[in-house]
């Protein structure tokens, strides 16, 4: 099961877990020192040089960086600000910074900022990689079941319903028992046109349990 839930994209649902997991530790981190830079030490600084940089982003877009040095009794900072700050500053000028142990911020409440987009980012992502895992492997066990106790029939399409994340198909075929049954199953198969047959597996005790042949062989391969 491990090896098709990683070969029909569990690694990126894992990949994603990371990542997630990653955020929100991180993202506690810097709450928690951000709290502690909040009630910590302040001292004064001297502004001595701002410098804005572009950079292309993964999707092509610019985005740019606000970089301010500052210098100060704990030595030169050098951090990324905000937009907004950064427009706020003048060379020579002399700001407070947060101090706490040896970590010193720039611009005052950025670091917890960052920290609740990290735990929210987490929040997301976390229980949308636990919710596909349990999906992927659901439907794993599903195809398993059939392979190995449903039935084979001739389904013909009857409707092909495009929606905007995914193509359902309807579709009617003939059980065991000489009844007829309709169900709606999530496109898996290349040829989709209405009037076409295609093999399926159904649950004998329940014929509304079934998927394409095709789809049983990828989760469930022989």
């Amino acid at each position: 099961m491990v090896a098709v839930f990683l070969k029909r994209g569990g690694w990126l649902l894992l990949l994603l877990g990371f990542f997630g997991a990653g955020a929100l530790v991180v993202g506690m981190m810097n709450l928690q020192l951000g709290a502690a830079l909040s009630g910590g030490e302040q001292i004064t600084g001297t502004v001595s040089n701002l410098e804005t940089r572009q950079r292309i982003t993964q999707n092509g877009t610019h985005s740019t960086d606000y970089w301010v040095t500052v210098i100060s009794p704990a030595g030169v900072i050098r951090q990324t600000v905000s937009d907004d700050f950064y427009r706020g500053l003048t060379q020579g000028e002399q700001i407070t910074l947060q101090k706490a142990g040896d970590t010193v911020d720039i611009e005052p409440g950025r670091r917890s900022l960052n920290g609740l987009a990290g735990i929210l980012l987490g929040l997301v992502l976390v229980p949308l990689t636990v919710w596909g895992t349990r999906r992927a492997v659901a439907n794993i066990r599903r195809a398993r079941t059939l392979r190995e106790t449903g039935l084979c029939a001739d389904a013909v399409i009857t409707a092909v319903n495009k929606g905007a994340a995914r193509i359902m198909v309807s579709l009617v075929f003939e059980d065991h028992s000489g009844k007829e049954q309709s169900t709606e199953l999530l496109a898996t198969v290349e040829v989709l046109e209405p009037g076409t047959r295609h093999p399926i597996l159904y649950n004998p005790d329940d014929p509304s349990i079934c998927e394409f042949a095709a789809t049983v062989d990828k989760l469930a391969p022989r």
